[in-house]
């Protein structure tokens, strides 16, 4: 089960509003622009299916369908968008007999410095002069949904892009192709023609309200945050400044690192974010990002620490410690945990092995703590790494079900409204993708909360709350923040 939610400006760009969010019933509405017949794959990895595609004043989006279950970053091969943003066969080159091509979005390209390596990620190839050049993804504003694998996606394009690229113009000309690792092209659609709908920048109405501010009826705040290898020791600041903006009562991390952990940290917090003078901050810290990879627990709230325990991920004889803490109000204890698992690798791979190790592990120990411990609810926040196989989301959203009844994902959108990304980085080949989600079971009422982007909080705000722009650039991830009652 999942719910939604997001403190949403107000958009208004056309008939359709397109969400990332994995989700596609906001294309129900629309009809194919290319209806596929379906291919004998074989053993080529990927048939192209049905193909909507859709644009609002800032972006074009793309859905599509495939006849297997694939992750798009590490495909089988590289499927290939060719646009001809103009539909002028006199600007751009011919590519895939599109006479003037300008744009070419790869998913899983090679690495043109290691031909014999695996593909991944996402690329973008520009028509130049002297021929196509290889240009980084996010120079389109390139962000898709899901990061797991799925047989459907959507894909969003900046109308307007970085310099030097060209932007799409009133009417585009496109196809979509896959080539199989050796390069052999298996799969190719008809071209087609869109017209997009009247360009400018998006109509939003000004953030009346704090963006920040808890919701009503909201007794408890989340805060789960990736601070990327141990960053909130060494640049302490933006951290620091998001905590007291935000103001949780219960923070979730990973990625700590270095030694005496819990004792940093509960020093940091008690600095940067006191709680008070009749109570202090409670931490727990485990090894499950296992290695050198610490996660925890915070809470300024009465609590205790819960011990769980799972096998180690590089040696299944040792048993490592989950970062949990019950936190307690009135007749309600809530379970809390931090969960860090096993990053890259797409569906079946051994990555995507140790995941699903991983949550099998932590549902086994959730059932024999709870055989002897009393809570009325859990929550599972964390960076879930969704980027091979959605089973492990799947597996602990049964496992809160079966426990205590209620379990679901908490899907949280963006103060733009316009993704769940909580992820980006534009260094890596990767574009911007949901990894980090929030599972709840038994009486934990949501009230409401978002993805953080500090970037997308108007400058009023972010004087009121002390904050710069660019403070959670300090993380490849963006904070979640959840309110319940």
């Amino acid at each position: 089960m999942f719910f939604a939610f997001g403190l949403v400006m107000a958009l208004c760009f056309g008939d359709e509003r397109i969400v990332l969010d994995s989700a596609f019933e906001d294309w129900s509405g629309l009809s194919p622009i290319v209806r596929d017949a379906r291919d004998d794959a074989g053993d080529a990895g990927l048939d192209i299916g049905d193909i909507w595609i859709t644009s609002d004043r800032e972006a074009l989006y793309l859905a599509f369908e495939v006849q297997e279950t694939v992750n798009l970053q590490v495909l089988p091969g590289s499927l290939e968008l060719v646009l001809d943003v103009d539909a002028n066969p006199e600007t751009g080159l011919a590519r895939e007999a599109i006479a003037g091509a300008d744009l070419v979005v790869i998913f899983t390209p090679k690495n043109p410095d290691r031909p014999d390596a695996p593909g991944m990620g996402a690329a973008l190839e520009v028509a130049t002069q002297s021929g196509f050049e290889r240009r980084s993804p996010y120079e389109v504003g390139l962000a898709q949904s899901p990061t797991y694998a799925s047989d459907r996606f959507e894909v969003r394009l900046q109308r307007k892009p970085s310099e030097g690229v060209p932007a799409l113009g009133e009417r585009v000309r496109a196809r979509m192709a896959f080539y199989d690792g050796e390069g052999e092209r298996r799969d190719v659609t008809e071209i087609f023609d869109y017209e997009l709908k009247q360009a400018g920048p998006r109509v939003v109405t000004a953030q009346a309200k704090d963006p920040l501010a808890r919701r009503d009826g909201a007794r408890l705040r989340l805060m789960n945050w990736n601070v990327l290898w141990g960053k909130v020791f060494e640049d302490p600041e933006p951290f620091a400044r998001v905590l007291r903006a935000v103001d949780p009562d219960v923070i979730t991390f990973q990625e700590l690192t270095g030694d005496d952990i819990e004792g940093r940290l509960r020093a940091w917090l008690e600095k940067t974010a006191p709680a008070g003078a009749e109570s202090s901050w409670t931490v727990n810290v485990g090894d499950v990002g296992g290695g050198t990879l610490f996660s925890a627990v915070a809470t300024r709230r009465p609590a205790e620490v819960a011990e769980l325990r799972i096998p180690a991920r590089r040696d299944r004889d040792v048993m490592q410690s989950l970062p949990a803490l019950v936190v307690k109000s009135g007749d309600r204890r809530t379970l809390v945990i931090s969960i860090h698992l096993p990053c890259c690798g797409g569906i079946g791979s051994p990555q995507d092995e140790a995941r699903l190790q991983t949550v099998a592990d932590l549902d086994q120990a959730l059932k024999d703590w709870m055989s002897e411990n009393r809570v009325t609810g859990i929550i599972l926040a964390g960076d879930y790494n969704l980027v091979g196989s959605k089973q492990p989301l799947t597996t602990i959203v049964e496992s809160t079900e079966r426990l205590l009844g209620r379990g679901r994902s908490i899907e949280l959108l963006r103060l733009e409204g316009s993704t769940t990304a909580t992820w980006r980085d534009p260094k890596q080949p990767f574009v911007p993708g949901q990894l980090d989600w929030v599972v709840t079971g038994g009486k934990v009422d949501v009230q409401g909360g978002f993805v953080l982007d500090t970037r997308e909080v108007e400058t009023r705000w972010r004087s009121l709350h002390g904050l710069e722009e660019g403070d959670t650039d300090a993380s490849d991830h963006l904070p979640l923040v959840v309110d319940f009652e």
